[in-house]
């Protein structure tokens, strides 16, 4: 598998959009990532979006939901962004994620 530009998706799409579907398989831009990569692809929002003087991040993360995702895997995901002090987060559910 040829490895994701991360930097590049982050500021090509304005917004990093996570995907989970109900077996809470994580993708991002179609691509799926296990949790130590989207704790990579985490680390680079957060460098990207960070606002030093402020202390806060300066733009939300979408987390797309497949309608019949169970919540542990999107409280998984959230404790994620936590970790790295992403807490502008938005949610949208669409009936089934591919």
């Amino acid at each position: 598998r040829k490895p994701l530009d991360i930097a590049g998706f982050h500021e090509e799409a304005g917004r990093l959009t996570i995907n989970i579907d109900k077996k809470g398989i994580v993708k991002i831009m179609g691509q799926e990532y296990s949790t130590s990569q989207l704790d990579q692809v985490l680390q680079t929002e957060k460098a990207l979006s960070w606002d030093k003087k402020e202390q806060i991040p300066t733009r939300a993360i979408l987390i797309r939901i497949d309608k019949e995702t169970p919540f542990y895997h999107v409280a998984t995901i959230m404790k994620q962004c936590m970790r790295y002090q992403l807490w502008k987060l938005m949610f949208a559910t669409k009936q089934e994620l591919g």
